[in-house]
């Protein structure tokens, strides 16, 4: 099914980028778009498209199934992976694609090079990583939620910073190796 026709079979379906920060142990996907939404890739589109977490993709999406809805608010059923192999959720076919991999030595996933920034520098804010990582797909929300899910596996630690007291909302996230890092030495 090509674009055309998916739009044609799911004519409220609508095109988004969904930078995937989680894929559970059964294999599903959630992402989020850049207006943070929450999205769901359930675990064959996942499989057939060979999404890792970390990866921006285009999908395109649907409002989640009513009893799901206020979790997860929309899921994807059709995703184009960075490695440029399109399926569609409902196809039908034997194997899953295969992805072609391109020929260069495989780079650093975005996980293993905020694990070397905050190596080489120290507790590092969200902007910074952001503006580090030199990625125009990654914003301050999806750059966050990728830190979220890492710190909520213990890859690394989160201090929460506010300017003033009483405040209900941390002006700033910075995120280091471990808790050790955010003790000042006198």
């Amino acid at each position: 099914m090509d674009r055309a026709e998916a739009f044609t079979k799911f004519p409220t379906a609508k095109e988004v980028r969904v930078f995937l920060d989680t894929v559970s142990l059964s294999g599903c996907g959630f992402g989020m778009t850049a207006e943070g939404e929450r999205v769901f890739l359930n675990a064959r589109l996942v499989s057939a498209v060979g999404l890792q977490e970390g990866d921006t993709v285009t999908c395109q999406i649907l409002p989640n199934y009513e009893d799901r809805r206020d979790d997860v608010p929309f899921r994807a059923i059709r995703a184009d992976n960075p490695r440029r192999v399109v399926v569609t959720v409902d196809q039908d076919y034997d194997d899953p694609p295969e992805a072609v991999e391109p020929d260069v030595a495989a780079e650093p996933t975005i996980k293993d090079r905020i694990l070397q920034h905050l190596r080489d520098t120290g507790p590092t804010c969200t902007g910074t990583l952001v503006k580090v990582m030199g990625d125009p797909s990654l914003g301050t929300t999806e750059m966050h939620a990728l830190c979220s899910a890492m710190h909520k596996v213990g890859t690394i630690a989160r201090a929460d910073v506010y300017r003033r007291a009483g405040q209900d909302r941390a002006s700033m996230v910075v995120w280091a190796l471990s808790a050790n890092e955010f003790e000042v030495d006198q």
